[in-house]
């Protein structure tokens, strides 16, 4: 009996060991996977739709190539090493545009990889269209009348003109420039459709800074 006894202690024991080692592995991987969770909730507070990686632990990303950037984010997450998001551009204001069953002054808004528009600045207001930007080619459709010069966003086979509304509206001066509103679209149609775009706009941006201080 005695040694039954202490035979069933010895069992007890190794199971309530077996116990504690389950439940701190457990606590553990819960634990870095919490940790995971809360790193990728920060870093993704940083981004949107149409973000861009600028760096990663402080190293410039924009310029690497895909396979590079890949990696080093991979590295980053098991790291908890930071990563810096460069965001989309925003635009909202009056636009005169034409297509995607639109024909007239509408309120744009540029955000999240999409352009929308809607019948009126302030909710509540309606959207009467909307155009994602991934896939989508902007061109300038410049003109020797002024007034005819506008910007053209295609997507297969939709697509719409836009162009400031007319001068003396009321419309006229909460609306960008034509030429802005073109530049606002290149950049934001580079970072909707990714890699190779961003690669591009960032070469041409440094390009341009260079040639400023030359």
């Amino acid at each position: 009996d005695h040694e039954k006894k202490e035979e069933h202690k010895s069992v007890n024991a190794a199971e309530k060991l077996e116990h504690q080692l389950e439940e701190k592995v457990k606590k553990a991987v819960q634990t870095r996977a919490e940790k995971r969770k809360a790193f990728l909730v920060a870093n993704q507070k940083a981004a949107s739709a149409g973000s861009a990686i600028s760096a990663v632990d402080g190293h410039d990303t924009l310029l690497a190539t895909f396979e590079a950037t890949e990696k080093a984010v991979d590295v980053a997450f098991r790291k908890r090493k930071p990563i810096t998001f460069r965001m989309a551009p925003f635009y909202s204001g009056w636009v005169e545009a034409q297509g995607l069953l639109i024909d007239g002054v509408r309120y744009c808004v540029l955000a999240y990889g999409s352009l929308a528009l809607f019948d009126r600045e302030a909710a509540p207001r309606k959207k009467l269209a909307s155009l994602k930007l991934h896939g989508a080619v902007v061109e300038p459709k410049p003109s020797d009348l002024e007034r005819n010069a506008r910007v053209e966003v295609r997507r297969g086979n939709r697509r719409i003109t836009l162009r400031p509304p007319p001068h003396g509206s009321k419309y006229h001066k909460k609306a960008a420039a034509l030429v802005d509103m073109a530049a606002i679209l290149i950049v934001a149609i580079g970072h909707a459709n990714g890699s190779p775009d961003i690669k591009e706009l960032e070469v041409f941006r440094r390009k341009g800074a260079a040639d400023d201080t030359a």
